[in-house]
């Protein structure tokens, strides 16, 4: 019986290790999505799966006569207790696995083994005290065969699980069928907690690392919410970049630098490097400065680092050293703050495939812009639409978009909502000409008021988009 839930944990493994796989989660993040939110997300569609199936089960228990004289109700909630273990021991385990197909492997195993302690339990338990039970109980598998094991001896005593003998062991001093249903409980709440801890220790591929004691800093709890204080960055002044505006011609290098420190600094990265596996350096002591109404631009061929020096700004990877500051917010450790006001736009197009164009827009448009009522919600995105030019295929599934209008996509959703920060990698690649240069025109529409990092490949695109900038460090 214990079995039935094997299929249950590979497949909510799995499901949670491909989002994490394929970018899905740390976009949502990346778009101002709370974590828990994704979470919970998750956790409630399984547990709807989870109480239909625990109805269902307890039903057939009942009607076929396995359990004829137990409470079908008391039998249901020890089902749907016993799954929402599984659930949280579905997220404990996800947090080791980088790879989908591995992690519904590796999992279902453990599933399994896990089963070993309850046959010592059903061995043994004549020897073993009320503590050692207890402890053995502390896995949800062993807890859960103790409960049917009471169920069974119950039902061959014709009386079954009542409400009244919930709380009577069968045996002097022993445990009883409603302390073994708290352990499953509790088993969920250690679950939840160990698989948090250890989600925000391993991020995995992507994702900032925190250090173990991270639950005892404020920086998290304010990161998350919890804590609401501003706190003041300063930096230091030591900040060298060289910038040109090729909209402007005719004026002198000293003009320009004069207008550029009369705008306000929006993202300044002081020294960043970023080394890979073998000290291998993808981007080595950048500094740079974005400033608003400005569109910063950074040309480079392939592999120059332009997709590594995005992965840290967005949080995607953690810089080796160095420091990245963005609307006065430190991104190691304010880094949910930063991504409330960041749009990305990344070089892969990460979309959902079941949802179509507009639903992708409503549903980013509510997450970046919640303040807004339903009728500019529905005006903003049918601005969007117009302005990308999807307004033909908003109710199409992004699965049957081509590479360059899924590209579109992708620009309007980093431009919705009050995103004061936008990111884009390669915004026009897979294109077609015609529409590239409304794409540009898009950007000079949107400048305003936004700091813009702009990753291109092409000389003649950092131009069209207005200012380029090169910085003293090397990439």
């Amino acid at each position: 019986m214990m079995l039935t839930w094997m299929v249950s944990v590979a497949s909510m493994v799995r499901k949670l290790v491909y989002e994490q796989e394929i970018q899905i989660e740390e976009y949502l993040w990346m778009m101002g999505v709370h974590p828990m939110t994704h979470f919970l997300a998750w956790f409630l569609e399984n547990m709807v799966v989870l109480t239909v199936s625990s109805a269902a089960l307890a039903i057939i228990l009942k009607t076929s006569g396995i359990f004829a004289h137990s409470n079908a109700f008391i039998i249901f909630l020890f089902l749907l207790d016993f799954g929402m273990s599984v659930v949280m021991l579905s997220y404990l385990l996800s947090a080791f696995f980088n790879q989908a197909n591995t992690a519904a492997l590796c999992t279902s195993l453990v599933y399994m083994i896990s089963f070993l302690p309850y046959i010592v339990l059903l061995v043994l338990h004549n020897q073993l005290s009320f503590v050692i039970q207890t402890f053995l109980c502390l896995l949800s598998t062993t807890a859960f065969g103790q409960g049917v094991f009471f169920i069974t001896f119950l039902e061959g005593q014709e009386t079954g699980i009542q409400w009244n003998n919930m709380y009577q062991a069968p045996e002097q001093g022993g445990m009883t069928f409603g302390w073994v249903c708290w352990m499953i409980l509790l088993d969920s709440s250690l679950y939840f907690f160990c698989g948090w801890y250890l989600s925000n220790l391993i991020p995995g591929t992507f994702g900032l690392r925190k250090p173990w004691y991270f639950p005892f800093t404020a920086s998290y709890w304010k990161s998350v919410g919890v804590l609401v204080e501003k706190r003041q960055y300063s930096l230091s002044s030591s900040v060298f970049f060289f910038h040109e505006n090729f909209d402007s011609k005719g004026s002198s290098q000293q003009n320009r630098e004069g207008e550029l420190e009369g705008s306000p600094p929006g993202v300044t990265l002081v020294s960043v490097t970023k080394e890979y596996e073998g000290h291998k350096a993808a981007v080595q002591d950048l500094s740079l400065t974005f400033y608003r109404d400005q569109i910063t631009a950074l040309l480079g061929t392939n592999g120059a680092g332009k997709t590594t020096i995005i992965s840290v700004l967005t949080g995607l990877y953690p810089p080796t050293s160095g420091n990245i500051i963005i609307n006065g917010k430190n991104l190691q450790t304010d880094l949910s703050r930063v991504r409330m006001e960041l749009g990305v736009c990344l070089q892969q197009d990460i979309l959902l495939d079941n949802l179509t164009v507009r639903e992708h827009l409503l549903l980013f448009a509510s997450i970046k812009s919640p303040q807004l009522t339903k009728k500019e919600l529905h005006q903003q995105v049918n601005q969007t639409l117009q302005d990308v030019d999807l307004t033909q295929h908003q109710h199409k599934q992004t699965r049957e978009l081509s590479g360059g209008l899924k590209r579109k996509l992708s620009i309007g959703i980093a431009f919705l909502g009050m995103s004061r920060t936008v990111v884009l990698d390669e915004p026009t690649s897979g294109v077609d000409p015609c529409s590239r240069h409304s794409l540009w025109d898009i950007l000079l529409k949107y400048r305003e008021g936004r700091h813009w990092a702009l990753f291109c490949l092409l000389f003649p695109q950092c131009c069209i988009a207005g200012n380029a900038s090169l910085s003293y460090g090397r990439t």
